[in-house]
C-alpha cells in the first residue's frame, strides 16, 4: 500500500461541505496509512476500525487515536526525533470533540514523511 500525501485544508473543507461524509473516508484512509507509516501491520483493518467507531458510537475512536499516537511516538523515538505526547494530544482532542483536528494532525505527521 502506498501512502498518499493529502492537502489538509482541502480535506477539512470537503469534510464540512459533505456534512462529514468525506471525514469518514479520510478517517478510513488515515487508519490504513498510519498502519503502514508506523509499521503496525498486525492491527485491525481500516474497515473494522471504522465499523467499531459506529458500533460504539465513537468510543472506539478514542482508543484508536491514543494507540495511533503511541505508535507515532515510538516511531519518532526510534528515528531519533524529539519526544512528543501525540497519544495524549490525540486523545484529548478526540474527547473534547475536535476529531477533525486529530485527523489534520495525523495527516500532517504522515505528510511530513511522504
Amino acid at each position: 500500500m502506498q501512502i498518499q500525501k493529502r492537502d489538509i485544508v482541502i480535506s477539512i473543507v470537503l469534510s464540512f461541505v459533505t456534512c462529514g461524509i468525506y471525514s469518514i473516508y479520510w478517517y478510513y484512509k488515515l487508519v490504513e496509512e498510519s498502519d503502514v507509516f508506523t509499521g503496525h501491520q498486525d492491527g485491525q483493518s481500516a474497515g473494522v476500525v471504522v465499523l467499531l467507531h459506529f458500533v460504539t458510537c465513537g468510543i472506539y475512536t478514542f482508543i484508536w487515536m491514543y494507540q495511533c499516537g503511541e505508535r507515532i511516538d515510538r516511531r519518532n523515538a526510534a528515528m531519533g526525533l524529539p519526544a512528543s505526547n501525540n497519544a495524549i494530544i490525540y486523545l484529548l482532542l478526540a474527547l473534547t470533540g475536535f476529531m477533525i483536528v486529530d485527523l489534520a494532525l495525523l495527516q500532517n505527521e504522515i505528510n511530513k514523511n511522504v
